[in-house]
C-alpha cells in the first residue's frame, strides 16, 4: 500500500482501460516496487467533480476494508488530480458478462455465470455494502456492473465512492438525486427519502444480468418511461424453471421488492438460503475467472 503523494517521476502511465464520468482510467506501474495501478485522472478546474473527487478521496482513505477498492495516493499534474487506485486485472463484473457471452458453451436462457460462483461473488458485494453502510454510515448510491471490481486472486470489491453520502444523523435516510438513473431504486426515482435499501435494489438488477446476460429492463427515452416501466411492471427476477435454483429467485425478489420496507436489508440477504447453500461450495473464483480469460 502507498498512500500519500506520488510523485509523477514514480509512475509508468501506460494503456487506458477505463472511462466515465470523471474522466479516463489508466494502468500505471508504481516505479519503485513495480506494483500495478489503476490512474483515476480527473478534470480539477470542474468545481463538481472536485467535490465528487473530494467525496472519492474522504471515503477511499478511510476505508480499510478488503471488500472496496485501495486507496493508494494522489498526484495534481496540470490541472488535473490523477488518483491511485489498486488494480483489479479482470476489470468490471461488466467485463465479466462480456467474457462470460463468449462461452461456447453457453446458450441464452440458462445462467450466464454458475450460480455457485455468483453466490460466493455477491457474499463480498453484500459484504462491501454492509462496511459502508453499519461501520461507516455511507451509502454508495451506484451500485452497478462498472462500479463493481474483479482481480484474478477471486476478490470482488466495491468501487468508485464519489457520489456516495453520509447518512443522516438517524444512520438511515437520505434525500437526493444521483447515480445511474437504470439501476436507481423506485423510490429513488420517485423523489422520496431512501436508506441502504436503495443499493439492495441495485444490487438485485446486478444479478439478474449477471444470471441472463441482459439488463432486466428494455432500454427506454427517458426518465419518465423508465419510472413508468418500474412502476407498471412487477419486478423483474431470472426464468422460473429448471435452469435457475428457487433460491437464487427468492433471493433476487427480496433485493427487488418495490416497497423499500418490504426489501431485505444487506444483512438479512447475508443469511439468505442462497448465500448459505454455497458457503461451503469447491466453486473456485481464480479458477472461474482464468476460465473466462481463455474465452478473450
Amino acid at each position: 500500500m502507498i498512500v500519500g503523494n506520488l510523485q509523477k517521476e514514480d509512475l509508468d502511465i501506460r494503456e487506458i482501460i477505463g472511462n466515465g464520468a470523471c474522466g479516463y482510467v489508466y494502468k500505471a506501474i508504481y516505479k519503485p516496487t513495480g506494483k500495478a495501478l489503476a490512474l483515476k485522472s480527473i478534470n480539477a478546474f470542474d468545481k463538481g467533480k472536485r467535490h465528487q473527487l473530494i467525496n472519492d478521496l474522504r471515503s477511499l482513505h478511510k476505508n480499510a476494508c478488503p471488500f472496496l477498492v485501495e486507496f493508494c495516493g494522489a498526484l495534481f499534474e496540470e490541472g488535473s488530480v490523477k488518483v491511485a487506485l489498486e488494480y483489479m486485472d479482470m476489470g468490471s463484473l461488466k467485463n465479466i458478462i462480456k467474457l462470460a457471452k463468449k462461452n461456447p458453451e453457453w446458450l441464452p436462457g440458462y445462467p450466464l455465470v454458475p450460480e455457485a460462483v455468483l453466490s460466493k461473488m455477491t457474499q463480498q458485494m453484500l459484504a462491501g455494502l454492509c462496511y459502508l453502510n453499519i461501520c461507516q454510515k455511507q451509502l454508495h448510491r451506484d451500485i452497478k456492473p462498472d462500479n463493481i471490481l474483479v482481480n484474478q486472486q477471486g476478490f470482488v470489491k466495491l468501487t468508485d465512492f464519489g457520489i456516495s453520502i453520509q447518512l443522516d444523523e438517524t444512520g438511515q435516510l437520505a434525500k437526493s438525486f444521483v447515480g445511474t438513473l437504470t439501476y436507481m431504486s423506485p423510490e429513488r426515482m420517485e423523489g422520496e427519502k431512501y436508506s441502504a435499501k436503495g443499493d439492495v435494489w441495485s444490487l438485485g438488477l446486478v444479478l439478474v444480468e449477471m444470471m441472463t446476460g441482459v439488463f432486466p429492463y428494455p432500454e427506454t427515452r427517458g426518465f419518465l418511461e423508465m419510472l413508468e416501466q418500474i412502476k407498471d411492471n412487477e419486478s423483474p427476477n431470472v426464468p422460473e424453471n429448471d435452469r435457475f435454483s428457487p433460491e437464487i429467485r427468492d433471493f433476487i425478489e427480496q433485493c427487488l421488492k418495490k416497497d423499500p420496507k418490504e426489501r431485505s436489508s444487506e444483512v438479512a440477504l447475508l443469511a439468505h438460503p442462497w448465500i448459505l447453500k454455497y458457503t461451503q461450495s469447491e466453486a473456485n473464483l481464480p479458477e472461474y475467472f482464468h476460465k473466462l480469460l481463455s474465452f478473450n
